[in-house]
C-alpha cells in the first residue's frame, strides 16, 4: 500500500512537472511572442517617425514652417524619445526665431544621446550666433573628440570663424590648420586664407593655399582674378599671364575680368 502510495506521488509529480514545463514553455512562448510583438509595434512606430520627421526636413528646406511643424508634432507621437527628433525640434525653433525653445531641445537631445558629434557642432555654431563663444567652443571640441565623427574638418572650420567673430586670430588661424588637417578641401577654409594673406601682403603663403584651393576644386572668376593678383605680386609674368588667359576665355563678361581689363588699361 505503501509502495502503491509512492508510486502514486511520483506519478503526480512527474505529472505536475511535466505540466510546469509545458506551462512554462508556453508561457515562454507567450512572453517572446509579446516580445516580438512590442519590437515589431516599436518598430513601425520608428518607420512613422522616419517619415514624419523627412517630411519636416524638406518642409524645412522649402521655408513651409506650419507644415514643418505638424510634422514634427507627428513624428514625436511616433517616437517620443528620440534624439534626433528633439534636434530637429531646436532647428526648427532656431530657423523661426524661437531661439529659447530651440536651446531647449539642443539640450533635450544631447541628454537623451550625448554621443551626437553632428549635434555639438551645429549647437555650437547656435551659440556663436548668440554671441557665446566659450560654450560655443566647448561644444565644438565635444564634437571633435568624439573619435567616431567624420565631418571633424567642418567643425574646426566652425570654431576657427567663430574664434575671429570673438577677436581672436591667433586661435582661429590655429584652427583652421586642424580644420585643413581633417579636410584640405575646405573651400571656405581655402578662400579665407588666400584672401588673408592677400591682405597682409604674405603673397608666398597665399600662392600655397591657392594651390591647395585648384586641387579640390574647379576656379571661379574670383579665384582666377585672386590667383593672378598673387603671380603679378611674385613678379611671375608668366603665371599671370596664364590666370588672365583663363579669366578672360572662361568668363568674359564677369566683373573680375572687366576689373583686370581696367587695371591693365591703366597700366598702359
Amino acid at each position: 500500500m505503501r509502495f502503491t502510495l509512492i508510486i502514486g506521488v511520483m506519478v503526480v509529480l512527474l505529472m505536475l512537472q511535466g505540466c510546469a514545463t509545458t506551462e512554462s514553455q508556453n508561457s515562454s512562448r507567450a512572453n517572446n511572442s509579446a516580445s516580438s510583438q512590442g519590437a515589431s509595434k516599436k518598430e513601425l512606430e520608428n518607420k512613422k517617425a522616419d517619415r514624419r520627421l523627412a517630411l519636416a526636413i524638406e518642409y524645412l528646406r522649402q521655408g513651409n514652417y506650419d507644415w514643418a511643424k505638424m510634422n514634427l508634432e507627428k513624428a514625436k507621437e511616433h517616437a517620443p524619445k528620440r534624439a534626433d527628433i528633439q534636434y530637429a525640434f531646436g532647428y526648427y525653433y532656431q530657423t523661426v526665431g524661437e531661439y529659447e525653445l530651440a536651446e531647449e531641445y539642443f539640450l533635450k537631445s544631447i541628454k537623451i544621446d550625448p554621443n551626437q558629434p553632428e549635434v555639438y557642432n551645429n549647437y555650437g555654431t547656435f551659440l556663436c550666433d548668440r554671441g557665446r563663444f566659450e560654450e560655443a567652443e566647448e561644444n565644438f571640441l565635444k564634437a571633435v573628440s568624439i573619435k567616431s565623427y567624420t565631418n571633424a574638418g567642418q567643425a574646426f572650420e566652425n570654431l576657427a570663424f567663430c574664434s575671429l567673430k570673438a577677436k581672436k586670430e591667433e586661435e582661429a588661424n590655429f584652427y583652421f590648420s586642424k580644420a585643413l588637417d581633417h579636410n584640405p578641401r575646405l573651400l571656405k577654409t581655402l578662400t579665407h586664407l588666400v584672401n588673408q594673406s592677400i591682405l597682409k601682403e604674405d603673397y608666398k603663403s597665399a600662392r600655397e593655399y591657392m594651390r591647395d584651393y585648384e586641387r579640390a576644386t574647379p576656379h571661379s572668376p574670383g579665384s582666377l582674378f585672386a590667383a593672378w593678383t598673387i603671380e603679378v605680386k611674385l613678379d611671375n609674368q608668366r603665371g599671370a599671364a596664364t590666370y588672365e588667359e583663363m579669366l578672360m576665355s572662361r568668363f568674359p563678361d564677369s566683373p573680375q575680368a572687366q576689373q583686370l581689363q581696367q587695371i591693365k588699361n591703366q597700366l598702359r
